[in-house]
């Protein structure tokens, strides 16, 4: 078997547009995760670096918990609505930019980010997901009257099973920006 002796151009390209998750060492509870920019985010000490991104600046911080979704502040994250058939808002969560729901679980929301999985609860909590399984891929579901996002192009609706009640949930959220 041969090893190559240099990277590839795929090896080398994965290993720069993966965005770190975890901060190994000291911190086990760190997060290494993407946010807009906000009001004093330069000065913000969770703020590791300020990088170009397809769609403007992003804000690379490490956290231990989800910051709020306030407009003007340091970090500003991504959200994720729960709703009824109704349109009625049920439930938020705040996600880092460049994450994708992939499942729910009681007040938790399971994320993709990079090749990473983080669970997410309400109350912005963070816990790492890596161990587990994949749940069944989600379902397009109608927004119906759902303001949340106003006229955005990059609303998705989807209905997901509840790994723990394995009841419908609906959520709502703005795709990733390519």
């Amino acid at each position: 078997m041969r090893l190559l002796s240099r990277p590839s151009f795929i090896t080398v390209f994965c290993l720069i547009t993966l965005p770190p998750v975890k901060i190994v060492g000291d911190n086990p509870h760190v997060y290494e995760l993407l946010f807009r920019p906000g009001r004093n985010a330069k000065r913000d000490r969770r703020v590791v670096r300020i990088e170009d991104h397809p769609c403007g600046t992003v804000a690379v911080a490490r956290v231990r918990t989800m910051p709020s979704f306030k407009k003007g502040q340091a970090l500003e994250p991504e959200r994720v609505v729960e709703f009824t058939k109704g349109a009625k808002v049920l439930r938020r969560w705040a996600i880092p930019v460049d994450s994708t729901p992939i499942g729910i679980s009681g007040d938790r929301l399971l994320v993709r980010f990079g090749e990473h999985r983080l669970w997410i609860a309400a109350d912005g909590t963070i816990a790492s997901a890596e161990s587990q399984l994949l749940p069944a891929n989600p379902e397009p579901a109608e927004c119906g009257t759902l303001h949340e996002f106003g006229d955005s192009a990059y609303v998705q609706c989807l209905r997901f099973r509840d790994l723990e009640t394995g009841k419908y949930r609906f959520l709502s959220f703005q795709g990733v920006c390519t």
